[in-house]
């Protein structure tokens, strides 16, 4: 099998993340993008606002239609940090040993893979997928290799649709009371007002 990790807080999941996988999926001839919420994700402690459990209920609704997607609470599952290599190291082992694992990461998170917890095991477990942010679709690849020499031959840089929608401004909308129906799927949408997430006073609208 040939199974890609899309990892991030997903607070809350939304089309730019949908189109990222399907697009690595498709190009990259994948059996499985799997999404991995962070349960608590040591570079945005202070940017998360829905539990995890919500973010991955977001999640598991957003991805329902689509067969090539799944989900997994790998990380929310246990205490502490959650870290790249500890999770392919927990994935790794509920695959076969040929089967092949990929992490998806952006153009921007590259640029400090070198700073990353054991980036090398990283690598070793995995072939890293670099989508380009949008604003900054250029990944210069000569200046990580000299930051890490190797990580050219373990990347493969993903051309897709680069979509300007962040999950903060999908709350701040939230949170004034602006729509954000076609940012996320509808039934996230339905979740998010629901449970009164990402609210503040009578904030309320969804149209």
């Amino acid at each position: 099998m040939r199974v890609a990790i899309l990892g991030g807080t997903f607070d809350p999941i939304h089309v730019g993340h949908m189109v990222i996988a399907e697009e690595a999926r498709v190009k990259l001839d994948l059996d499985t993008v799997m999404f991995v919420p962070a349960g608590d994700p040591w570079m945005k402690r202070d940017d998360v606002m829905a539990s995890p459990e919500h973010r991955i209920n977001m999640v598991r609704i957003a991805i329902y239609a689509n067969d090539g997607l799944s989900a997994s609470s790998i990380e929310i599952d246990k205490a502490g940090p959650s870290y790249t290599t500890d999770t392919l190291t927990e994935t790794r082992m509920r695959y076969q040993e040929n089967d092949k694992l990929f992490f998806i990461l952006g153009g921007d998170a590259i640029q400090d893979f070198h700073l990353w917890k054991n980036p090398r095991d990283i690598l070793s477990q995995a072939q890293l997928i670099a989508v380009p942010r949008p604003g900054n679709a250029r990944i210069d690849m000569s200046d990580l290799e000299q930051k890490m020499p190797g990580i050219s031959s373990k990347t493969t840089i993903l051309e897709a649709p680069l979509l300007d929608i962040s999950s903060r401004n999908i709350r701040e909308r939230v949170s004034a009371g602006h729509s954000i129906r076609h940012l996320v799927q509808e039934g996230v949408v339905d979740y998010i007002y629901k449970h009164g997430l990402y609210q503040t006073g009578d904030t309320n609208v969804r149209d």
